[in-house]
């Protein structure tokens, strides 16, 4: 079914039977949240517990009509308590394309960051714990596609002028 997106990901928003369907922790806890869950009827809980574990979606094979254009990578997160300093990542297999701090917020907050789309290859969304004690967090509604957070500034346009004569007074 097309829903009009670019989002590549596959089970983004953890509603497949297995919430966990197409992504994968290296570590850690992970938990599916069917009575709190941020929107929808699941989200997802991972809890790592050492620094530089990942939770990462499965490779997707970048779109030819993506190949060098403005992506984006975004995840809504909660974090319960304590302060989250995991960084989401755009990752190509190789290496990171981009990385941010995700935002740390009792309430769901979307963390997003942009990159250059590589123009061959495979593409993920990662999440990379940073501390070795990291809190919860809780995740939903992840999107890895074109850039929608982009826009087109316009420029100044020209509307009017002024003109002067100059005065014979004073010569």
């Amino acid at each position: 079914i097309e829903t009009g997106n670019t989002n590549i990901l596959a089970n983004p928003g953890f509603e497949h039977t297995t919430a966990t369907t197409s992504w994968t922790a290296s570590g850690g806890v992970t938990a599916t949240d069917t009575s709190t869950q941020l929107i929808g009827l699941k989200s997802v809980t991972w809890d790592s517990n050492s620094a530089s574990q990942t939770f990462t979606s499965t490779a997707v094979a970048i779109p030819r009509g993506l190949y060098g254009r403005n992506g984006e990578v975004s995840c809504l997160i909660q974090v319960a308590s304590g302060t989250a300093t995991h960084t989401l990542q755009a990752f190509d297999g190789t290496n990171i394309l981009a990385s941010q701090t995700v935002t740390s917020s009792t309430l769901g907050a979307r963390t997003a960051v942009n990159f250059i789309m590589p123009s061959t290859g495979n593409i993920q969304l990662r999440l990379v714990s940073v501390a070795a004690d990291e809190p919860l967090i809780e995740i939903d509604e992840c999107y890895l596609g074109e850039a929608t957070n982009l826009s087109q500034i316009s420029q100044a346009t020209f509307v009017g002028g002024i003109e002067t004569t100059p005065s014979a007074v004073g010569c």
